[in-house]
């Protein structure tokens, strides 16, 4: 149990390195896709890296319900499709953040989880 609490949370730490609002993401998509794609990549392979620590998690803590909220914490509520591709993920974000500019001051790996949150929901949270 303390060896999957110490994962997610140096998982958590370092998905949390790169300080940007979701204001300053939305100028990005617009502006200068590239960035804007660069910044969300490396948010799609952190993900994915929290995504196969959450095996050594399940491993670890046997109360499904435990599971469940650690991996909402870490990985969020999302569940990307097998299908789909880097620039959709570019795509997803980037809509998101530039129709919600009411939350622009929130850090834009939470307006990233947000987006992927709405756009591709776990089935098993729904």
């Amino acid at each position: 149990m303390k060896r999957a609490i110490l994962v997610s949370c140096a998982v958590l730490a370092a998905s949390y390195a790169n300080a940007m609002d979701a204001k300053e993401l939305a100028g990005f998509c617009e502006k200068d896709i590239s960035y804007a794609g660069a910044y969300i990549s490396g948010f799609l392979d952190t993900w994915h890296e929290n995504e196969l620590a959450m095996v050594i998690v399940k491993n670890e803590v046997k109360e499904e319900r435990a599971v469940k909220t650690i991996r909402q914490f870490v990985v969020g509520k999302f569940c990307i499709p097998p299908k789909a591709n880097v620039a959709l993920g570019i795509r997803v974000a980037c809509d998101w953040v530039e129709t919600h500019p009411e939350m622009g001051d929130i850090r834009a790996s939470r307006a990233i989880f947000n987006a992927y949150n709405a756009a591709w929901p776990c089935i098993f949270d729904q």
